[in-house]
């Protein structure tokens, strides 16, 4: 089967070799997969992404939807469309408003969830899609007040412990629940906070 993740990641790639050397290389391969994630990967009807897709490209009888995925897709669609010179019309903001529309509100915070299926949804929420919502509504939604978003960050998961560790999962009570923390979120915690503090220091 085809998963949507991989191709992703080979955009965000490709985004770094043109972005690097300008090649045409670079720009052909986000070309494809901006093509491909149009036609297969985004559904039309509430703009969810098909993580999973038959070999041929059709619907698989397993699949899901991880709202952050949603969300790094609507920032890197935004950021490609950019570097190609093309109008992303409204998808990217549609994207990131089904990511939102998953939002369960628990004691004041509102947090994406980290799975849905079968119109159930897996009721922990790891650090890194907060991270994504952050960057995403930074980029896309400029004029918003991100301090809702960036307590909830702070007080759910990057306080609760002592300097230089976090939490990454809690439960729908908010406890933490993860054993270990995965070194991929300092790649989500840097994408996330870059552009803010970079802003800061300019």
């Amino acid at each position: 089967n085809k998963l949507a993740n991989p191709h992703m990641h080979l955009l965000e790639a490709a985004m770094t070799r043109f972005s690097a050397t300008t090649g045409e290389d670079g720009g052909a391969i986000m070309r494809d997969i901006l093509g491909l994630f149009e036609r297969h990967l985004v559904e039309e009807r509430d703009y969810s992404v098909h993580e999973q897709r038959k070999p041929d490209w059709r619907p698989s009888h397993s699949n899901w939807n991880e709202p952050g995925h949603g969300l790094e897709w609507a920032y890197l669609y935004d950021r490609a469309c950019y570097d190609l010179n093309r109008d992303p019309h409204d998808l990217p903001k549609q994207l990131l408003c089904a990511a939102e529309r998953t939002a369960i509100p628990i004691y004041g915070h509102r947090l994406i969830p980290d799975r849905i299926e079968d119109r159930s949804v897996q009721r922990t929420f790891r650090l890194w899609p907060q991270l994504e919502r952050l960057r995403t509504v930074y980029t896309l939604d400029p004029e918003r007040d991100l301090t809702p978003i960036l307590s909830t960050l702070r007080r759910v998961y990057l306080d609760r412990h002592p300097t230089g560790v976090w939490v990454d999962a809690v439960d729908a009570g908010l406890r933490p629940m993860a054993p270990h923390v995965p070194a991929s979120m300092i790649y989500h915690l840097m994408t996330a906070y870059g552009p803010l503090l970079a802003e800061r220091v300019a």
